[in-house]
């Protein structure tokens, strides 16, 4: 039930997406990504365990907390309208993946397995987050639509991950290691 309910609200966010796009304009339809690598490749990566899931809710959902809250109060209105309620949803997926990480290191199997994924999933999440360099990065903080950097913004998620992750009883995975940009 509790899975149910996340993958509802995260339909939910998609229909939010959706909806936000459509009032500029923009009609997307599955055609459109029909064979298509996403740019935030999370979601190419779809977890193959209860682990990958945990880890996924963990630091993609906790990454993507961090990028719904640049919207809030941002200059498109709508956008900033639905801000509150997906930080809300996205901080409960985050914290369902630390207490369910939790309950998977409770055996040495589980630990292991959360040791051996977690240096993939952390590369991801920071990876969420965009080039440190990007083009666009400057332009959308120009129009107020964002607060932070891509890199201000992953500074300040390593730097709310890493007690956790450290709490679990894992060294942090080395912030350069794995990462596609």
């Amino acid at each position: 039930m509790v899975v149910i309910s996340y993958l509802r609200e995260e339909a939910g966010h998609g229909y939010m997406a959706y909806k936000l796009l459509a009032d500029l304009g923009v009609h997307l339809t599955a055609a459109d990504f029909a064979g298509k690598k996403h740019f935030v490749y999370v979601f190419d990566e779809l977890p193959e365990s209860w682990t990958e899931l945990a880890l996924f809710n963990c630091l993609g959902d906790r990454a993507g907390r961090f990028q719904a809250e640049e919207w809030v109060d941002c200059s498109y209105a709508p956008q900033a309208r639905v801000a509150p309620g997906v930080v809300k949803d996205e901080a409960g997926h985050g914290n369902l993946g630390l207490k369910n990480l939790t309950r998977i290191c409770e055996t040495p199997e589980g630990r292991a397995e959360v040791e051996r994924l977690l240096p993939k999933w952390y590369a991801i999440a920071l990876d969420m987050f965009g080039k440190s360099e990007s083009k666009r990065d400057e332009k959308y903080r120009q129009l107020g639509l964002k607060r932070r950097s891509n890199e201000e913004a992953r500074q300040v998620f390593i730097a709310e991950l890493t007690p956790l992750l450290r709490g679990l009883g894992f060294q942090v995975p080395d912030p350069r290691a794995g990462r596609r940009f």
